[in-house]
């Protein structure tokens, strides 16, 4: 049991079990359930310590996650024809594929992070910019609209929206951030942010 504590779980045993009955017995049910965990150790020269830890980060907290749909379904037409070979290039280091959805039969939504922080890496941390009519080729994609975070709404459209307050501070790093541009489907991403597109097929 925890230490004492002020009655802030203090005298409370370790013993979580499966569930519990009901008001007013409270009694607990079923086995007890056992947690087990693993650690890794990084040894690294610290500059590129953070470089190493992102990617080992994605391989055990973000492992890809499969979905599968019949292939008459609108959405798995899109995708099966294209399941051989979904991104015809690599990304870069710093770029993490958050989201890659079929909505509909013609359209995908797509977001980008940015894995790396300000001044975590002398290489990685820097602004980096993806094509995703390359990324994507296998897709043919035709047009890129970006959106809201949630995905709800044009970007430039809620920026339209935006209030702007009166600050003595840098300005607005939000509305100055760009979006994305350099060509429509051209997206620019600084440090750990996350930009979400629509394409259009």
């Amino acid at each position: 049991s925890f230490p004492a504590d002020k009655k802030k779980g203090g005298g409370e045993p370790l013993n979580e079990t499966a569930s519990m009955s009901h008001f007013p017995t409270w009694q607990r049910v079923g086995g007890g359930l056992v947690v087990r965990g693993s650690h890794h150790l990084l040894l690294s020269p610290r500059r590129h310590a953070m470089a190493e830890l992102r990617g080992l980060m994605d391989q055990l907290f973000l492992p890809p996650t499969l979905f599968y749909s019949t292939a008459d379904s609108s959405k798995g037409e899109v995708m099966a024809a294209k399941a051989q070979q979904v991104l015809s290039q690599d990304l870069p280091v710093n770029v993490h594929l958050v989201t890659l959805e079929a909505v509909g039969s013609r359209s995908l939504l797509v977001r980008l992070g940015h894995q790396f922080a300000v001044g975590e890496d002398p290489e990685w941390s820097g602004e980096v910019e993806v094509d995703l009519k390359q990324l994507l080729a296998a897709f043919e994609v035709s047009a890129c609209e970006e959106l809201n975070l949630s995905a709800n709404q044009l970007w430039a459209e809620q920026q339209a929206k935006k209030i702007r307050w009166k600050s003595s501070g840098s300005g607005d790093s939000a509305g100055e951030r760009g979006q994305g541009e350099a060509g429509g489907c051209q997206v620019r991403l600084t440090a750990m942010q996350i930009k979400t597109f629509l394409l259009h097929l």
